[in-house]
């Protein structure tokens, strides 16, 4: 018989892993290759396979709808994604581990509809209409609940808010001018450019007071200014990057800042009335 040889049943296994996978052969080749370098065995290899069916068993077992937002597949996605810690998908879910300091998304659609920081959640991207504040409970409550998280951080004092904003990320210093008593802060975090950017908060021992300074100062920050300040340093100030990258690298510090004011925004204050603020 032609081709009843063992490199003919190589040749024919190749193809048939080609069309299921929808791949070329040069990735078929590298998939190979890294299972052998695994020494997997056949054993392995199956209990894989039935890794992945009992995966999209688990999708299909519960269904929840709610306002048009199909939450099937979510909880599996979750159970996947604590235990592999990388990436998780089932539905129209995924979990994915996140850089810098966040430690992980969820996705729905392929849109970021919520963040986990610093074991706190805080809503994403709104991908339609039926994506509404219903929704995004429903979706941090299954996920509080699969990971032990909170829901809301009740602020209750400013040393409170002080540590949130350093799990966040940004360096907090007290400042008080000389005085006994520290009522204003410095928070300072290193931008994409390595700036060591810094900006005032003053709080009076008050939560409620710096949340706004903070959301004030992400508001009202001027990125020509702040280019505007640099190009004029570079006579005097050796190191300072080119124009294009100080563009860029104060559009990078506007957007820590909006998500700095998105995070305070986020957390519960306790007697947030006695000091009100707008949000946007």
């Amino acid at each position: 018989m032609i081709g009843a040889t063992k490199t003919g049943e190589y040749w024919r296994t190749i193809e048939m892993l080609s069309k299921i996978t929808g791949t070329n052969q040069q990735s078929i080749m590298e998939m190979l290759y890294f299972l052998y370098d695994s020494q997997y065995d056949n054993k392995d290899l199956k209990s894989m396979a039935d890794l992945i069916l009992r995966n999209q068993k688990e999708c299909k077992k519960t269904s929840l709808n709610l306002n048009g937002v199909d939450f099937e597949g979510l909880e599996t996605a979750l159970k996947e994604f604590d235990e592999n810690g990388i990436r998780a998908e089932c539905g129209k879910w995924s979990v994915v581990r996140s850089a810098y300091d966040k430690q992980f998304e969820i996705h729905y659609e392929g849109y970021t509809v919520l963040d986990c920081v610093a074991d706190m959640l805080s809503g994403g991207y709104r991908p339609n209409n039926q994506w509404n504040e219903q929704a995004e409970q429903k979706l941090k409550e299954i996920v509080a609940n699969a990971y032990g998280l909170e829901l809301h951080k009740t602020i209750s004092s400013i040393d409170e808010l002080k540590e949130a904003i350093e799990n966040f990320g940004w360096n907090v210093y007290e400042s008080g001018f000389g005085r006994k008593v520290y009522v204003e802060w410095e928070l300072s975090k290193y931008s994409p450019a390595g700036e060591d950017f810094s900006f005032p908060v003053e709080h009076q021992n008050n939560p409620a007071m710096a949340v706004k300074a903070i959301r004030d100062y992400a508001y009202n920050f001027d990125t020509e200014e702040h280019i505007k300040l640099w190009v004029e340093a570079q006579d005097n100030i050796s190191g300072v990057p080119s124009i294009r990258e100080l563009v860029d690298d104060a559009d990078a510090i506007q957007e820590m800042l909006d998500e700095l004011s998105d995070f305070c925004s986020e957390l519960e204050i306790e007697h947030e009335n006695e000091y009100e603020y707008e949000k946007e």
